[in-house]
């Protein structure tokens, strides 16, 4: 996976998938995005995306900074 960032100030960075030399197709199962927000300064929100056959699966993690 890779994000290329803005030169601007970063408040969302966005993985894609380019390949992996061990997946024998595209149709197994595969982290295929990512998109990572920064909130502030103690929150991050990352949105994943799992594809398989074509289909996504998303998912949501809110990570916030403990005090």
């Amino acid at each position: 996976m890779r994000a290329i960032p803005t030169p601007e100030n970063i408040r969302e960075l966005v993985f894609s998938f380019l390949g992996a030399g061990n997946l024998p197709s595209i149709a197994v199962g595969h982290e295929h995005k990512m998109i990572m927000e920064f909130e502030d300064e103690d929150r991050i929100t990352e949105r994943w995306t799992w594809r398989r056959n074509g289909k996504d699966t998303k998912m949501v993690y809110h990570l916030i900074r403990k005090k």
